[in-house]
């Protein structure tokens, strides 16, 4: 699964594409490590994501997927 993170993002870092990547996980940008999202995705490719800049925005709020759910 990794891998396949890797080459989706170097195809498109090689293109000079934006990307965009959404996550219910908390994300943090360290100066050599992305936790949250390197588990997930792999050192290499957090390491192309912030080769030519990485933004994290944080977004608060409800899941609108779960409204109208009565458990």
């Amino acid at each position: 699964k990794q891998g396949i993170f890797f080459n989706i993002l170097n195809q498109r870092n090689l293109k000079k594409l934006p990307t965009i990547i959404t996550t219910n996980s908390e994300v943090q940008v360290l100066p050599f490590d992305i936790p949250g999202l390197t588990e997930y995705i792999g050192g290499a490719a957090c390491s192309r994501l912030k080769e030519h800049g990485l933004k994290v925005i944080c977004m608060a709020g409800s899941d609108y997927r779960n409204r109208g759910i009565v458990e």
